[in-house]
């Protein structure tokens, strides 16, 4: 038999450290690496699926089935210096630019008026 294991979350980043499916033994485990995206209450579901080799599934069907088994509410806080540095890095360019264009337009406007 086999079981796949998948973790889920559209507010998350997540990083599998093993294959999603595995032989059902003692041994398998399932790793992931999770990194919030958004602040706030966010959802992940853990997906587990099992395939057992040697059946033939009904026409029209993959021989899996999906069953969210597992869905918890995490609640993310963000602290402010990681907010602004993760805005500065990701906006930098816009920044950088709109700050040209009001120097520009502050010159112009100082060179008419004067």
């Amino acid at each position: 038999m086999l079981m796949g294991v998948e973790l889920r979350g559209s507010s998350f980043a997540i990083e599998a450290f093993s294959p999603p499916e595995q032989v059902v033994a003692a041994t398998a485990r399932w790793e992931f690496d999770v990194r919030p995206l958004r602040a706030g209450l966010q959802t992940l579901t853990l997906c587990v699926s099992m395939r057992i080799e040697g059946l033939a599934p009904p026409p029209g069907a993959s021989g899996r089935i999906g069953v969210p088994v597992l869905e918890r509410q995490v609640r993310i806080r963000v602290s402010v210096g990681y907010a602004t540095r993760t805005f500065l890095v990701s906006n930098w360019r816009w920044l950088i630019g709109t700050g040209v264009a009001i120097a520009a337009a502050a010159a112009a406007w100082g060179a008419i008026v004067h």
